[in-house]
């Protein structure tokens, strides 16, 4: 048989007094410590927005401007004009047609939106409904300031209540209004390009 076991007592002092050890805490993990544990993370991180995020800074993105320029004028029935030649620092960077939804034949709209060489903000429209409705909704209020002959055709000058310049010539059955807020250096390019 074995002697029971005595319950442990607590070291004692002289004079009676009992000596109380300090819990062991757990070690804690210092700041420099969770700096090196979150470094592995924020590399794969940065990594991954490196390697999927477009390389250098030109935005690629240009609209379909033939295409749907093409699609509009089968509503149309003829060839819509448009810009041809313009240098290839011209970016086309949203294009878009309304059309009849029934098929039919009818009038369209193709507006299209540039960025100039300059960084200008340029618009080009061209549609076969009325002139004064496709001014109006490409450019609002408008003021007339004259006319100009680009190239060999005639346009008229109009200044938007919005400050922005607008040119808008006749092509047959179409109307192109070509309007921006930079300098009309740009909207007398892209106009001297349109046939």
């Amino acid at each position: 048989m074995t002697e029971p076991s005595q319950p442990a007592t607590a070291p004692t002092q002289p004079g009676g007094a009992v000596q109380v050890r300090p819990a062991r805490a757990k070690p804690t993990r210092s700041a420099k410590a969770m700096v090196r544990a979150l470094i592995p993370i924020l590399l794969i991180m940065i990594a991954g927005v490196l390697f999927f995020s477009p390389h250098g800074s030109k935005d690629t993105r240009r609209a379909d401007v033939a295409g749907d320029l093409d699609y509009a004028a089968a509503y149309a029935g003829f060839t819509l004009p448009r810009p041809r030649g313009i240098d290839a620092a011209w970016r086309a960077v949203d294009s878009s047609v309304s059309a009849p939804r029934s098929g039919n034949r009818g009038p369209v709209t193709v507006s299209v939106s540039y960025l100039s060489p300059q960084k200008d903000a340029v618009s080009y429209a061209v549609g076969t409904v009325p002139r004064e409705e496709l001014v109006n909704a490409q450019l609002g209020d408008v003021t007339s300031s004259g006319s100009t002959t680009i190239g060999v055709h005639s346009w008229q000058q109009l200044r938007a209540s919005d400050g922005r310049h607008a040119l808008v010539g006749t092509f047959g059955q179409a109307t192109v209004v070509i309007a921006g807020s930079g300098d009309r250096a740009g909207l007398v390019v892209l106009a001297a390009s349109v046939s």
